[in-house]
């Protein structure tokens, strides 16, 4: 207790130790599967966790088959840089070490990588993935959520996406060889999704907006089966509201044919968030309003423009790539969630899979 989880704790005498108490707990909790004890890959004090991590996988299914948990499954999740999906010394290496684990997805985490992504970076990021699907597992997109996350399912590069409810939609590893520090921050300002515009709002923001004219159109939940009482139920529900917009935006893709998902994503989801993005920028914010809300209101109207910029450019971009894949060869990899497969699906990182 109180010690990192060092390369020690993974091999000579120690091996075994953690994924007993893994599978000790995994087996008393009813756990349908268990995310293997992985390491980011681009560590600059260790460069061996990859053979590590692989014999880890090994230890714990057999620490779950004598704790009895048979049916438990093993996911492995592969923590690198964005910039490292392209290295081809991973695309080698990778494939080989599981190849012949007992794992059933595989969950990648690109550091420097998010819902926040640039459009080319967005692009980079599909064509990297798309060519891991010959690695012969499911492919789950971590930390990963907003438009990036939906045209990565859209295009095939992944099966699933895995994000927090609201946050936790991008991963940074650069704080992690920092000593943590007891020091307390304010905390976060709440955010409402809002997908049909492409983000997200704070409430002040939200306030301000709905005392200008054209905003309330896009800023009212009036899917009643989410936000029974429009605003008062997303203020109130916040986490509920989150959750659902995001199950819903992937169970719409998840509803159309693979091989029409690319088409169907650009002309009808893109071509809608493109033109409500564009109405929402032009909205004019009241500046009393912002006043009384305590808002920017010249900042504010930029991070609009800004965003109706940025889904411009990531519909061209997507466009652009549309037109390189072949979509007929391509077939992406069902993840498998409690024996079964689920296609392109979603999961939340408090409904763990």
């Amino acid at each position: 207790a109180g010690q990192l989880l060092g390369p020690n704790k993974f091999s000579g005498p120690e091996r075994g130790v953690i994924a007993k108490q893994i599978a000790k707990f995994a087996v008393e909790q009813g756990f349908d599967a268990v995310l293997a004890p992985t390491h980011f890959l681009d560590d600059s004090i260790y460069q061996g966790w990859l053979d590590l991590d692989s014999n880890a996988v090994e230890d714990l299914r057999n620490a779950l088959d004598n704790e009895g948990g048979n049916n438990i499954r093993i996911d492995f999740p592969l923590l690198m840089k964005n910039t490292s999906l392209n290295d081809s010394a991973y695309s080698k290496v990778i494939p080989e070490r599981l190849v012949n684990l007992p794992i059933t997805n595989v969950w990648i985490r690109a550091a420097g990588f998010g819902a926040d992504a640039s459009p080319l970076g967005t692009r980079r990021y599909i064509t990297s993935l798309r060519g891991m699907h010959n690695w012969g597992f499911p492919i789950v997109g971590d930390y990963l959520g907003g438009i990036v996350g939906l045209s990565a399912l859209a295009f095939g590069a992944i099966g699933g996406i895995s994000h927090g409810i609201g946050e936790y939609q991008r991963f940074d590893a650069s704080g992690w060889s920092k000593i943590p520090t007891d020091k307390k921050g304010g905390g976060r300002a709440h955010r409402v999704s809002y997908p049909e515009i492409g983000r997200t709002l704070t409430f002040k923001e939200i306030e301000t907006l709905l005392k200008s004219d054209g905003a309330r159109k896009f800023l009212s939940c009036n899917d009643r089966s989410c936000c029974a009482h429009g605003f008062l139920s997303t203020k109130t529900e916040l986490r509920h509201h989150n959750l659902h917009q995001s199950v819903k935006q992937v169970g719409a893709i998840q509803m159309v044919p693979g091989l029409n998902r690319i088409e169907d994503f650009l002309s009808v989801k893109m071509t809608r968030l493109l033109r409500n993005s564009r109405q929402f920028s032009n909205i004019r914010i009241s500046e009393a309003a912002a006043r009384e809300s305590g808002v920017d209101a010249e900042q504010l109207k930029s991070k609009m423009e800004n965003q109706h910029t940025k889904i411009e450019k990531i519909f061209n971009a997507l466009e652009n790539l549309s037109e390189s894949v072949d979509n007929e060869s391509h077939k992406i990899g069902s993840v498998v969630v409690k024996g079964a497969e689920l296609g392109s699906g979603f999961s939340s990182k408090e409904i763990d899979l």
